[in-house]
C-alpha cells in the first residue's frame, strides 16, 4: 500500500528491501539440485529437498526423450536455472505469494517464466505442500516443472509471444498434464468417453474456458497426437522452437479438421490400464480392451470404525458417513499394501472420476483432511490404481461439540482462540466467559421450570456478541429456539422450555476478545 500510494515514503519507512527481507524469513531454506532447479522452502529438510530434486531430474529426462529436444534450448532463452519455491500450505501460499512474486493465488501452483531473453531474469514456479508440510507431497510439482522445460526447449519467446496467435493453450497445459500423468489419467479418460468437444474445439481452447477443457481435454489432444500422429507433433514443435506461432495456429486448425473424426473414434478406445512415464509411442498402437468396472454397493461407516479391504486394479469400494454435528476436522485415511487411491466428496457419491478432494500417490497410504466441516453426508471411494491388499479404511472427526458434556477443569486457552469444549453454567450467579468468535455453554434445567432467562453483559467495547439458545441440540445462527442478535455485546433472551432436558447456548462474537458475564435464571 505504501508503494502504491506513498512511494516517496518507502525509504523513510525502511521498506526499500521489504520483499527480499520477507522472502528471507518466509522461505529461508535453499537446496541446489543436480541440474537447473533450486528449491527454496519454508521447512523442507535436506532429505525431502533431495527427493524432490530426484523427481524433477527423472521428469526432465523423460521430457527430453519424449520431445526429442537434443537438450538444445531455443534461441535467446537464458533461463538456465529455475527456482522452485515451496510453501508449507495453501494458507501461506495465498498470504505471501502476491506480495513476494506478483502472481494470482486462485490456483494450485504457477510457473512464472518472465522474460527469458533478459540476463537478469529468474524463472520460477511457486507451489505448496498439501499436508501442512508433514511430508514431501507438493501440489503440481511435476506439472509446473514441465512448464519450465517446455518454455526453454519447445516454445520460443515469452508467455505473451506464445499466446499471441491463439491455439496454444491446449498444448501448454495438456502437455504438462501428459508428462505428469502419462497414460494413467482416469479423470481425463472419463471425460473423453463422455464426449463434448471436437479436436478443433480443444485446439481453440483459451484460459477463459473451464478447468476440464483446459487441462483434461488438452491432455487428451496431446496424447492423441503423440500416439497417432507424432509427425504432427514434430511439425508443431518445429514452429514453436522458432517462434512461428502464426504457423502453429494454422497447423492446429488444419489438424483439427483433418484428424477430428479419428480423435472422436480414438476416445472410445481409451482405458486407464497403462501407467508410468509417457514413452515415444508407436505410431499405430493396438488399443487395449477396456476392463469392466465394478459397481459395488455403498457401505455406511461410523466415526472411528475401520474396515479392511482388498481388491484388484480398477475395483472400486464405496462408502458414506453421515456427520450429525459440526467438527473442526474430518479425516479420511487408507493404509495397506499395493496401490489404492482415496477420493472424497460431499453430498454426492465420490468416484475416481468425480470427487472434491484427493491425495493420490503410488502407494495405499493416503490421508485427506477436511477442516471446519458442517454436518452432512460425506462419501469416499477407494479405487485400485493397481492391485491392493489389507487396506484399512477409517474416518475420524476432531473437535465435535458433545451434546452431553462432562465438566472438567478447563486449561488456559491460548490468546486469540476459543475453547470449543462445552462449559457448564452456574445458575442464578455470574459466569465469567472469554469469547472471541464462539463458545458453547449449557445448564441443567430444574424440575418444573417453564422458562429460561439469559443475560449477557460484556465489559467495555467488546464488539458484537450474539446469543442463540435451544433445548436438546446445540444451536447455530441458522437453527435455534431463541436468539438475540441486536448490535452490541449486552444481550437478553427468554426461552420457553418444553421438555426440561437441558439448555444449550452459543455465544457468537465478531473476533474481538470479550470477557463476558453470563447469568441464567429459570422460572
Amino acid at each position: 500500500m505504501v508503494d502504491a500510494f506513498a512511494p516517496d515514503k518507502i525509504q523513510e519507512l525502511g521498506l526499500t528491501n521489504a520483499k527480499s527481507t520477507l522472502a528471507t524469513k518466509i522461505v529461508p531454506y535453499r537446496f541446489q539440485c543436480d541440474g537447473p532447479a533450486v528449491i527454496r522452502s519454508q521447512s523442507m529438510t535436506q532429505a525431502q529437498s533431495q527427493q524432490a530434486c530426484e523427481s524433477l531430474h527423472q521428469k526432465e529426462n523423460a521430457f527430453h526423450q519424449t520431445v526429442r529436444s537434443g537438450y538444445q534450448a531455443v534461441a535467446d532463452d537464458l533461463n538456465d536455472s529455475v527456482e522452485v519455491v515451496v510453501f508449507d500450505n495453501s494458507s501461506d501460499y495465498k498470504t505471501y505469494l502476491s506480495f513476494l512474486f506478483g502472481n494470482s493465488t486462485d490456483n494450485g501452483g504457477q510457473y512464472l517464466e518472465g522474460d527469458p531473453a533478459s540476463p537478469d531474469n529468474q524463472a520460477r514456479f511457486i507451489a505448496y505442500r498439501n499436508d501442512e508440510g508433514k511430508s514431501l507431497s507438493i501440489w503440481n510439482l511435476e506439472h509446473e516443472y514441465v512448464h519450465y522445460l517446455d518454455g526453454r526447449f519447445n516454445m520460443y519467446g515469452d508467455f505473451n509471444d506464445v499466446l499471441r496467435h491463439g491455439h496454444t493453450v491446449w498444448w501448454l497445459e495438456g502437455f504438462a498434464e501428459y508428462m505428469a500423468h502419462g497414460d494413467d489419467y482416469a479423470e481425463a479418460i472419463h471425460l473423453g468417453k463422455e464426449g463434448g468437444y471436437s479436436l478443433s474445439d480443444v485446439f481453440a481452447t483459451t484460459y477463459q474456458h473451464d478447468v476440464n477443457r483446459v487441462y483434461r481435454w488438452g491432455y487428451l489432444a496431446v496424447r492423441f497426437l503423440f500416439e497417432k500422429h507424432p509427425e504432427a507433433v514434430d511439425a508443431l514443435l518445429a514452429a514453436g522452437r522458432t517462434g512461428q506461432f502464426e504457423q502453429w495456429a494454422s497447423l492446429a486448425k488444419e489438424y483439427g479438421e483433418q484428424y477430428g473424426p479419428a480423435f472422436s473414434q480414438w476416445l472410445t478406445t481409451l482405458d486407464s490400464s497403462d501407467g508410468g512415464e509417457p514413452p515415444r509411442p508407436d505410431p499405430d498402437p493396438e488399443p487395449e480392451p477396456e476392463p469392466e468396472p465394478e459397481h459395488p454397493d455403498v457401505t455406511t461407516l461410523s466415526l472411528g470404525q475401520t474396515v479392511t479391504i482388498s481388491g484388484q486394479a480398477y475395483s472400486e469400494h464405496l462408502y458414506q458417513i453421515d456427520l450429525n454435528r459440526a467438527a473442526t476436522a474430518l479425516t479420511f485415511s487408507i493404509a495397506g499394501q499395493g496401490n489404492a487411491d482415496l477420493y472424497v466428496a460431499k453430498d454426492r457419491q465420490a468416484h475416481y472420476y468425480d470427487f472434491d478432494t484427493t491425495e493420490w500417490n503410488q502407494t495405499s497410504n493416503e490421508t485427506v483432511t477436511l477442516n471446519d466441516v458442517e454436518p452432512g453426508r460425506y462419501t469416499l471411494s477407494v479405487t485400485g490404481r493397481g492391485d491392493f491388499t489389507d487396506v484399512t479404511v477409517a474416518v475420524n472427526a476432531e473437535g465435535q461439540v458433545d451434546p452431553e458434556p462432562t465438566p472438567e477443569p478447563q486449561p488456559e486457552t491460548p490468546t486469540g482462540t476459543d475453547d470449543l469444549r462445552p462449559t457448564q453454567l452456574n445458575v442464578a450467579s455470574p459466569n465469567s466467559i472469554s469469547v472471541y468468535q464462539r463458545r458453547y455453554l449449557y445448564a441443567d434445567v430444574p424440575e418444573g421450570a417453564t422458562k429460561a432467562q439469559v443475560w449477557v453483559m460484556a465489559d467495555g467495547d467488546a464488539g458484537d456478541l450474539n446469543v442463540f439458545a435451544a433445548e436438546e441440540y446445540w444451536p447455530t445462527q441458522a437453527q435455534n429456539q431463541a436468539a438475540s442478535e441486536r448490535p452490541g455485546s449486552n444481550q437478553y433472551i427468554e426461552v420457553d422450555l418444553r421438555n426440561q432436558q437441558g439448555l444449550y447456548l452459543l455465544l457468537a462474537g465478531d473476533g474481538s476478545r470479550s470477557q463476558t458475564d453470563v447469568h441464567v435464571y429459570f422460572q
